[in-house]
């Protein structure tokens, strides 16, 4: 397992792929089949990935690698969906399977909001950055306050509206906010924000 994760980190998927194949009937099958689907979803054999996470779910309904598996199903689809709305929508619905899992529900939450801006369907962006933690933007979620920033000016109110002095101050509020996002965006690594801005 350790060689194909190290080749996995190396961005050589296939070869990756290859190992784990060799393992998926040794005693960490499990956890073996897990890692192929997800270096075959990485190395763009979705349909493979499909396959081997088809067979990983009948094997082992109840795994804690499950999510994970899932994640990179959404993330490969997400790949693919870059010209292609209806794919990165169903991107969307992929993530959205898995944002309540305790291991991956926070980064598929970030990456499902990436993807719905992509959209442009900015509310539901909105929605789902609002939904990440202070706390849990860190290291690749720290582009969420780039994103929840972007979101909030993008849904301001056309300027006619803004007289009403209630919605004046709605206004007010999702303004700080954004200023607020975009300070923690600007105190993250600059790759964050450049994977955020992807």
């Amino acid at each position: 397992l350790a060689l194909g994760d190290a080749l996995g980190r190396a961005g050589k998927s296939a070869e990756a792929a290859a190992i784990y194949q060799t393992l998926v009937a040794g005693p960490n099958a499990e956890e073996a089949l897990a890692r192929l689907a997800a270096a075959q979803a990485a190395s763009g054999k979705v349909r493979e990935a499909e396959e081997t996470a088809g067979r990983f779910t009948k094997q082992f309904p109840s795994s804690p690698f499950g999510a994970g598996v899932q994640l990179s199903l959404a993330d490969a689809a997400a790949a693919a969906g870059e010209k292609n709305p209806a794919v990165l929508a169903a991107a969307v619905k992929r993530y959205e399977l898995i944002t309540g899992d305790a291991a991956v529900g926070p980064i598929a939450r970030f990456r499902m909001a990436s993807a719905l801006f992509r959209l442009n369907r900015i509310p539901e962006a909105l929605i789902q950055v609002r939904a990440i933690p202070d706390s849990d933007r860190v290291g690749e979620l720290a582009g969420a306050s780039l994103i929840h920033a972007e979101c909030l000016l993008r849904t301001l109110p056309p300027a006619e509206v803004e007289a009403e002095a209630l919605q004046a101050a709605a206004l007010l509020k999702d303004l700080q906010e954004a200023v607020g996002q975009l300070q923690k965006a600007a105190s993250a690594a600059p790759s964050s924000i450049a994977t955020a801005c992807r």
